[in-house]
């Protein structure tokens, strides 16, 4: 599947998007969603800012894949697909990667 997001209803563009793809890729499945998230961006890193500050208080949400267990759902996975799963959400995310300590 294929993922098309905008800021704004474009149906014009959502419409060029999926022409363009289907001109290669036929039967590729599409989706489209229009995000006000991205009209909220800027408000949102000055939070984030803010809640890594509050992390050396021992604000934890900071990382919230862990916050949320992801941890726990990704050891389940491994579990039922017998330790051979590449889709779990914490080895390897921008999240694991963004809070190591360096040396």
């Amino acid at each position: 599947m294929i993922w098309c997001e905008t800021g704004t209803p474009d149906l014009n563009y959502a419409r060029r998007f999926a022409e363009a793809i289907r001109r290669d890729f036929p039967d590729k499945l599409l989706a489209y969603n229009c995000s006000p998230s991205f009209n909220w961006m800027s408000a949102f890193v000055s939070l984030q800012e803010k809640e890594f500050k509050a992390a050396e208080q021992g604000f934890t949400a900071v990382k919230h894949q862990r916050e949320v267990g992801t941890g726990y759902f990704d050891a389940i996975t491994q579990v039922i697909e017998g330790g051979q799963s590449s889709t779990t959400a914490l080895p390897g995310s921008t999240e694991c990667a963004q809070f190591e300590q360096t040396a």
